[in-house]
């Protein structure tokens, strides 16, 4: 064999091989997909792995569901993503795990950096301040009074991680006093304690509460976002009701299993964005009160290192020590 012909038979493998990897890159998944969420069933995270789940079965070809692992601020979800076969599994939630829990705990069950490898970013969750009508509260100006005027006899709750975080800067912001109440998470059991006045205050996902918020059956009052909500527009953000401190944004994404590898990221969040791309996807979860804002994983990676060194800042302000169980 000529050193010509070496070449070329050279050239001619590597162009093989490089088409065997992009072929084997295309060709996952090779069965049933499972999404875990850590949100309840009509939660903002459940909704958006199921609209998900739905158009990516079509694009793939396989079979998606999703599994519910409410519980212990997302890190049930984490477990049961983590006991799932390597490339079985993704995980869709909120970010809360990967961003606020290394703050909240001294160890955790998993490794966040490794675990929880981000794939995209997909929606920004509308984060909103809810009170049952009959406190006779419209604004957070409003609410602070109100609860200066009942020291510690206002109970509140809140989503977990970020938004639990937020309503205690509140708390401690306005020298306020008010009794927590914890749920296993956002659900029709908190929003119905909501209506009906077991709790007086919520801050929550409008997911589950716009509902019954369009029912005036609970008062929305403030937006923890830069920008009002589309399907609310007459509540104010934080910012412009004079709080600019508590501002939030409830950021819900795709993660992958740990050594999965940049192609595979990379491969997965172009289909994410295909999918996002279709006008029916967006409206459905528009009127949830989620707007659909996709990156890649670089850009998903950076965002949740600034939001951790974030909220770590926010935990030591307000004295919370990382707990040890």
């Amino acid at each position: 064999m000529n050193r010509l012909t070496l070449k070329l038979a050279c050239l001619a493998a590597a162009l093989i091989a490089a088409s065997g990897t992009a072929r084997a890159a295309e060709d996952w998944p090779e069965g049933a997909v499972t999404f875990i969420t850590s949100g309840l069933p009509g939660s903002a995270p459940d909704l958006m792995a199921r609209v998900f789940a739905d158009r990516l079965g079509r694009r793939w070809n396989q079979s998606v569901v999703v599994e519910n692992v409410p519980g212990a601020e997302g890190t049930l979800a984490v477990k049961a993503f983590m006991g799932a076969d390597p490339g079985t599994a993704l995980m869709l939630a909120p970010s809360g795990p990967s961003m606020v829990a290394p703050a909240l705990r001294a160890e955790l069950p998993y490794d966040p950096d490794v675990d929880l490898m981000p794939i995209a970013a997909l929606t920004v969750d509308h984060v909103a301040f809810a009170v049952t009508p009959g406190l006779g509260a419209a604004s957070l100006d409003e609410l602070i009074a109100v609860a200066r005027s009942r020291p510690g006899a206002l109970n509140w709750s809140s989503a977990p991680g970020a938004p639990n975080l937020v309503f205690r800067e509140l708390l401690r912001s306005s020298g306020i006093e008010m009794t927590h109440v914890p749920y296993k998470g956002v659900g029709p059991e908190m929003i119905a304690d909501l209506a009906s006045g077991v709790i007086q205050i919520a801050l929550v996902p409008l997911a589950p509460a716009r509902g019954l918020a369009s029912e005036d059956k609970i008062r929305l009052i403030a937006v923890t976002n830069d920008a009002r909500a589309p399907s609310f527009p007459d509540v104010p953000t934080v910012a412009e009701a004079g709080y600019p401190d508590l501002a939030m944004e409830g950021v819900l994404g795709a993660f992958g299993w740990r050594g999965i590898t940049s192609e595979r990221r990379e491969q997965l969040a172009r289909d994410f964005r295909a999918a996002a791309d279709d006008p029916a996807l967006r409206q459905r979860l528009e009127a949830s009160g989620q707007t659909v804002r996709v990156t890649g994983p670089e850009g998903y990676a950076t965002y949740l290192s600034n939001e951790r060194r974030r909220w770590a800042t926010a935990a030591r302000t307000l004295g919370i020590a990382p707990a040890t169980n």
